[in-house]
């Protein structure tokens, strides 16, 4: 009894489906889906790594020709270099995009966007370093 009644719904279903249909409506709506679904995926890689630049206070090009040189010597310049200015994630990320509050506010913190404070913390432990 329900084997039939099973059967019997299939062959609707199986007779509403027709190949054209699914080639001019279906289809396309996958093609899109599929498409939104790898800009979405690009999107999300994208905000990672540069959410992890924004954290880590550096540029790609210190990213990419410094920090993962096979030369030590660079690789250490780099640290030395970069310790300056690392305040640690959430002032890292404020100086990037400014205090909480003025996120939603069109107007202009203030400096002229060129140079940016250093570590007073890490400046002076660098220093110590080296002098030893």
């Amino acid at each position: 009894m329900v084997s039939t009644r099973l059967i019997a719904v299939f062959a609707v279903v199986r007779s509403q489906m027709d190949t054209t249909v699914f080639l001019l409506e279906d289809l396309l709506v996958l093609i899109v889906y599929l498409l939104c679904l790898f800009l979405f995926i690009a999107l999300c890689m994208f905000f990672t790594f540069h959410m992890n630049l924004t954290l880590n206070n550096m540029t790609t090009i210190e990213l990419r020709e410094k920090k993962n040189n096979t030369d030590p010597f660079i690789v250490h310049r780099f640290n030395v270099a970069h310790a300056k200015f690392d305040n640690g994630y959430w002032n890292n990320f404020i100086q990037i995009f400014g205090p909480p509050w003025m996120w939603l506010l069109p107007i202009f913190p203030g400096g002229d966007g060129t140079y940016l404070g250093t570590s007073v913390k890490k400046s002076s432990e660098i220093e110590s370093k080296t002098q030893i």
